[in-house]
């Protein structure tokens, strides 16, 4: 009977290559454990970082949006109270509303630009710098003649196509946030 116990027990190498095995598991485990929640938080800390910019994108384009929009709008409403011959204080009151969205534009201009370089590439910076904002420049220098009473042909043209070139600018910036 002695004999069947002894085949039965195991040998020390056998208990020592156990224990050595369960050991390394045992490490194994700790370490992936640990391992794997530091790379899950630094995948969740990068996931953050990346909506965060994305919504300061879109913040940043709702407002550029918004005090374009503005300026134009306000631009357009004083150029059809001129040409429309109403009361001079509806027309004052239309040219107020049209400086002082120029000034609200203007305040951002330097911002806008450093913004579009950082946020998104210095070929839209370009687009903005030499596209958008002469385009505004004539839109204005030309709204400062109707005022003074000149009569600009053109100038319904001048207001659709800085209209238009607002939209193409703000619908890249749109295309643009989540790149």
């Amino acid at each position: 009977m002695r004999e069947k116990l002894s085949k039965i027990r195991p040998s020390k190498n056998n208990i020592y290559s156990f224990l050595f095995n369960a050991l390394l598991l045992s490490a194994t485990l700790w370490f992936g454990h640990y391992y794997i929640k530091v790379k899950l938080i630094k995948i969740d800390q990068e996931k953050i970082e990346y909506q965060n910019l994305v919504d300061e994108k879109k913040e940043f384009i709702k407002n550029f949006a918004r005090l374009a929009e503005n300026k134009i709008y306000s631009a357009e409403n004083f150029y059809k109270n001129k040409i429309g011959g109403v009361d001079n204080k509806i027309l004052d009151r239309s040219w107020e509303n049209y400086m002082q969205a120029t000034y609200e534009w203007s305040g951002e201009h330097v911002l806008n630009s450093v913004f579009i370089g950082y946020y998104f590439s210095n070929e839209l910076k370009d687009e903005y710098n030499n596209i958008l904002v002469p385009r505004f420049e004539i839109l204005h220098s030309n709204l400062v003649k109707t005022k003074e009473g000149e009569c600009v042909a053109d100038m319904e043209n001048i207001i659709e196509n800085a209209k238009n070139e607002l939209y193409i600018v703000t619908e890249r910036l749109l295309f643009e946030r989540f790149l």
